[in-house]
């Protein structure tokens, strides 16, 4: 009787047991032995929705119509039980590394706090964007379903679009390795020049890998002038002028 309302288990004991008992007598029952119904609830019904979650076999719809639920009843229950994420949330945040129910109420916290995304802040996914670490990689590590889902959500989430200051990840990569050049070239202090930025920042091929110096430079060259559409010429970047960065980086 896992999920059964009072209404319905005094019912289904009528039944079986032949009995005469109405909902209020289950209601009085239940609060002699676990305080409330939703006392009851949390310790019977929760721990089968969790092993159902866990399976990864069952959508939302297959598990609220297993225990009878109307869409507006599962999905209140739903939320209360699991820190007020949704069936969907839940799933993405199951889907992480080391993910443990004890910690659950940690990592909704995260999740929805507004200065991170999916739970995670947003330096780390700067960092990632920076060294242009690949969809499918950052997909795993932030619990999507698969490359195109993540993608979907970076030209679609709001909140996401308006972290990262644009849509689509090829853009948000392009937005921020432009930004993290433009800071080490105004850093006249720490002096950092493309090839350390190119290497270092954006985990590039080096110098090295290169048989011929000439073919690493104008490399360099072009990925910088391409990063900054053409607008500006690799002459222009190097010259570390501040009123041409500043006008652009505005």
């Amino acid at each position: 009787m896992v999920g059964y309302r009072p209404k319905q288990i005094a019912e289904t004991l009528n039944q079986n047991y032949n009995l005469e008992i109405n909902s209020k007598i289950v209601n009085a029952k239940i609060r002699e032995f676990w305080q409330s119904w939703e006392n009851a609830q949390e310790k019977f019904l929760k721990p089968v929705i969790q092993a159902l979650m866990e399976q990864n076999k069952h959508n939302y719809f297959e598990i609220r119509d297993a225990f009878k639920y109307s869409h507006k009843g599962f999905y209140k229950v739903f939320k209360r039980f699991f820190e007020d994420l949704t069936f969907n949330q839940l799933k993405m945040v199951m889907a992480r590394e080391n993910f443990d129910w004890e910690s659950l109420k940690k990592i909704s916290e995260d999740y929805k706090d507004y200065k991170k995304i999916r739970g995670l802040p947003i330096y780390k996914w700067k960092e990632w964007f920076i060294k242009a670490v690949p969809l499918g990689d950052i997909a795993d590590l932030v619990g999507f379903m698969s490359e195109e889902g993540l993608r979907t959500f970076l030209n679609k989430d709001e909140k996401a679009i308006n972290e990262f200051g644009c849509r689509g990840y090829e853009k948000i990569v392009d937005k921020f390795r432009r930004e993290r050049t433009l800071e080490r070239l105004l850093d006249l202090e720490e002096n950092k020049d493309f090839e350390w930025i190119y290497v270092n920042d954006f985990g590039l091929k080096s110098r090295d890998d290169y048989r011929v110096d000439y073919h690493f430079e104008r490399q360099l060259a072009a990925f910088f002038e391409r990063l900054f559409n053409f607008e500006l010429t690799i002459e222009e970047l190097e010259s570390r002028d501040p009123k041409i960065l500043q006008k652009y980086k505005n």
